[in-house]
């Protein structure tokens, strides 16, 4: 028997009545504020009320998500846009993308750029023009926050030989802003707002103007191989997470059930609450839409910086059947 309830905002849910027993789900990233939607459909018994018990687990970096999830030592990560996530495929290493983790989108972006304040004013032109010379951090040239800063530059007409780019971990970019090692960075939740509340720094760009609307996704949903091929468990993890996703959009933009958000989030992570109120929030499509024409572009800068060794084939990669799945069941989201 199928029942709907309804959860807050006003979202009306189906409710799958379990046949069998749970299964177990082991699912792995490399943590922190933009694990939002699990944390909710962990503790408000969303994944539960889907069949599934989820084993949370957080892993160092999207190398050794990979390998976690090739290898299978999980069934479902968060796994950043890499050169090793995109060249997989080519490997025959059949891990699939299904949806969106962590987006870029208007009023919704963890990840921004930041600069010391009197870098910041003016337009981004002349702002990028300030940081001729200077040293701007990224988390790595493998990762996203390379892509970001390049297709940023590219659209100014900028080269990034440009900028003195050095790769630190989030938490180093705070210390090396500190003592003056560093002029700007690509930061993410919630260093991003650590380093704000902080005072004498600005962020001057969300990266909206360069990722499409919708589907910029920088930190997809990846299944598996085994996932991938077990419908139902696959389509059971979807439209928890999609009803999770939603639930969160929806507290973020009517702010019904906001704090209890927020809650959920500091007590998962350990963050103080009110770093929590004060962060940026996640960028979560509440259709779990991964643009095949953002990734194609990932693509092209990869292989442009000769770290993606071949085109790999986009459609191999991605699979948008388990979110289709999941909008039969809840309508399309606007």
């Amino acid at each position: 028997m199928r029942r709907r309830t309804l959860l807050a905002g006003g979202l009306a849910l189906p409710a799958i009545a379990q046949a069998g027993p749970t299964r177990r789900l082991r699912y792995a990233s490399v943590g922190g504020a933009t694990d939002a939607a699990i944390f909710l459909a962990m503790d408000d018994g969303i994944f539960a009320a889907h069949g599934i018990d989820l084993e949370y687990q957080q892993l160092q970096n999207a190398a050794t998500l990979i390998t976690a999830t090739a290898t299978g030592q999980v069934d479902v990560a968060g796994i950043s846009l890499t050169p090793g996530l995109l060249a997989s495929i080519g490997r025959g290493i059949n891990l699939r993308v299904v949806g969106d983790k962590e987006s870029i989108r208007a009023h919704f972006a963890a990840t921004q750029l930041v600069v010391r304040s009197e870098l910041a004013g003016g337009d981004m032109r002349a702002q990028l023009d300030r940081l001729r010379g200077h040293r701007v951090a990224i988390s790595g040239r493998a990762s996203a926050s390379f892509v970001l800063l390049g297709l940023t530059a590219a659209q100014y007409g900028i080269p990034l030989d440009h900028f003195d780019i050095i790769e630190l971990g989030y938490a180093n970019m705070i210390i090396a802003f500190a003592n003056g090692a560093i002029d700007a960075a690509i930061m993410l939740e919630p260093y991003l707002s650590r380093l704000l509340l902080s005072g004498g720094f600005t962020a001057i760009s969300d990266f909206t103007d360069i990722v499409p609307a919708h589907g910029g996704s920088i930190v997809p949903i990846v299944y598996a191989e085994s996932l991938a091929t077990d419908q139902e468990l696959g389509r059971a993890f979807m439209l928890a997470y999609m009803t999770s996703v939603r639930r969160y959009n929806d507290a973020i933009i009517s702010g019904t059930g906001r704090e209890h958000m927020f809650e959920v989030i500091a007590r998962h992570t350990g963050m103080d609450i009110d770093v929590v109120r004060a962060t940026t929030p996640s960028g979560y499509d509440p259709n779990q839409f991964v643009s095949p024409e953002f990734f194609t572009t990932v693509e092209q800068f990869f292989l442009a910086q000769k770290l993606l060794r071949a085109p790999i084939d986009i459609s191999k990669l991605l699979d948008a059947s388990f979110a289709d799945h999941a909008i039969m069941k809840l309508g399309r989201a606007v």
